[in-house]
């Protein structure tokens, strides 16, 4: 009797560390990393996708097996989701966190406020400053409320500085709020976000500041006013590169003198392609491939690079093919048309993504 109780306590001690080890929260506050055997942290893996993408078998199965963090390319900006003020429509935005939560993902929500894709009423000249600080703070609301559950992120901001590194006036925000309204939107979404998933990072994104320029200097200026603040939390470099140009100063100021957070946003590598149908060369993709597997090793590196997140799941669900500005470009993606690894993705697949594909 004495032996059958002293083996139920060991077993009821052994289960109960075994929960504990499953829930208790980790000491760094973020989401564990998944990939790099060994015992080596990774970033998350993440790709960019579509609500009508998951409509098909293939690529949900794509999805499903090599991804942890799902970016909607379009389904959560403003002008999809409050098209006419007042008026909204979530569904598509449903159908990616319903899929995410039944499917175990997370999601980075894109974005709030943009350059491009804002509501025609927002550009509309006759809205007055404060009807529009209202109407920020009011789909902030809405949007964290609903999806900031299995949120590891919001792009508060997104491309909102030209190529000199200064505040775009190309957009409603500065004309209308002045050179402060990016200290407005993140203090807004900051309380907000708060009050509903404190672990969400908040995010500035942009391309193009990648490499030492006018536009990553003031990207480092403004982002290290906004952490100053305590209002931002992560820095999102988009990362759309041409076959054979990964910036030799990627890892430069900008990722040491932010010290937190960056995370790889917007990852595609595109090749030229010719012919009918257009199609890349071998050594293209042999280079496309070395080129995938630095800037996955420049994220890994770097302590607090939280995410790499690919844009687009095969070639024609990514922009490159459906942008006319790209015209002669195309294969950026990591899978080919068939749903196939393309040679990039088969290289990166052992190291960044095998915990995935177990």
């Amino acid at each position: 009797m004495l032996f059958m109780l002293r083996f139920l306590f060991v077993i009821l001690l052994r289960l109960w560390q075994l929960r504990l080890a499953f829930t208790a929260p980790r000491s760094d506050g973020g989401t564990s990393h998944h990939g790099c055997g060994s015992g080596q942290q990774c970033p998350l893996m993440g790709v960019g996708i579509t609500a009508d993408g998951l409509k098909i078998e293939k690529y949900r199965d794509v999805v499903n097996k090599y991804f942890k963090v799902l970016t909607p390319a379009n389904e959560m900006k403003w002008d999809h989701l409050e098209p006419q003020q007042g008026h909204f429509d979530f569904a598509a935005a449903n159908e990616i966190h319903d899929y995410a939560k039944q499917n175990g993902k997370f999601l980075r929500i894109h974005t709030m406020f943009a350059k491009n894709q804002i509501p025609d009423w927002i550009k509309s000249g006759s809205i007055q400053p404060q009807d529009m600080k209202n109407a920020m703070s009011n789909i902030l609301e809405k949007v964290i409320s609903q999806y900031s559950d299995l949120a590891i992120g919001m792009d508060v901001c997104n491309e909102i500085l030209n190529d000199q590194g200064n505040l775009d006036d190309q957009n409603p925000w500065l004309p209308k709020l002045g050179d402060n309204w990016v200290y407005g939107a993140f203090d807004a979404a900051k309380s907000i976000r708060d009050k509903y998933n404190k672990d969400m990072l908040l995010f500035i994104n942009d391309f193009s500041i990648e490499s030492i320029n006018p536009k990553s200097d003031g990207m480092l200026r403004l982002a290290t006013g906004l952490k100053n603040a305590g209002i931002l939390d992560t820095v999102g470099f988009q990362t759309h590169l041409i076959v054979n140009q990964v910036p030799p100063d990627f890892k430069h100021k900008t990722w040491s003198a932010l010290r937190k957070q960056v995370a790889i946003t917007e990852l595609d590598i595109r090749l030229p392609v010719t012919g009918q149908p257009p199609v890349a060369s071998q050594q293209d993709k042999d280079a496309q491939k070395n080129d995938y597997a630095k800037v996955f090793d420049i994220c890994k590196s770097v302590d607090g690079c939280v995410s790499v997140t690919v844009w687009g799941v095969t070639y024609k669900d990514s922009w490159i093919e459906n942008d006319p500005q790209f015209y002669g470009y195309g294969e950026a993606t990591l899978f080919d048309n068939n749903y196939n690894p393309t040679k990039a993705m088969q290289n990166l697949q052992s190291t960044y993504f095998s915990s995935t594909t177990q």
